[in-house]
């Protein structure tokens, strides 16, 4: 018995842990690269699309906000959400 609760409680950490590292980032496109494989903020940050991510509808200019986790030392996006108000003061609200 005292497995099975440990084997639960070990899925459960790893299940939350899994989502504690995703990052947001708000901005606008820079740059689309042409096989929409990867794309660029206005201020230099680079995203790989992340499996069933897609840029449909968004060009250089769009605000976005990029919902991404970091592998192998690279932003991969997990969503990209078009039409975000884009604020000059940081957001704290969810620290």
């Amino acid at each position: 018995m005292k497995k099975i609760i440990a084997s639960v409680f070990a899925l459960a950490l790893a299940l939350a842990l899994g989502n504690a590292f995703a990052a947001e980032m708000k901005g606008k496109i820079a740059k689309i690269a042409s096989d929409q494989s990867w794309f660029s903020l206005t201020d230099g940050t680079e995203f790989s699309l992340g499996e069933n991510v897609s840029l449909k509808g968004m060009k250089p200019g769009s605000k976005v906000k990029v919902t991404y986790d970091q592998q192998a030392g690279k932003n991969v996006a997990t969503k990209v959400s078009k039409g975000i108000k884009i604020s000059a003061e940081p957001d704290y609200s969810n620290l």
